[in-house]
């Protein structure tokens, strides 16, 4: 009796690591930025989701030239972090 209590309590403590490695490979990233558009080996390419869709249409308005790129986020630094803190 003892030692199906331990088996049993084993298996329920073994489930949440299951469910996680299952959650963590079951689904692509999706891409922010034409590159990784670009890469459908890392990223997914379905176009089904809107933002993907999104993406897509604006790296082919790029390619056209009708849109400039958007620029990249530039970092920022600790002297303007306290700047904007002290106002």
């Amino acid at each position: 009796m003892k030692a199906r209590l331990i088996v049993l309590s084993a298996v329920v403590a073994s489930i949440p690591l299951f469910t996680i490695s299952v959650k963590a490979h079951d689904s692509e990233a999706v891409p922010t930025t034409c590159a990784q558009l670009a890469d459908s080996h890392n990223y997914s390419s379905d176009v089904t989701n809107p933002r993907i869709k999104a993406l897509k249409a604006r790296c082919d308005a790029e390619k056209k030239g009708a849109v400039k790129p958007k620029a990249a986020a530039k970092p920022i630094t600790p002297a303007k972090q306290a700047a904007s803190n002290a106002k």
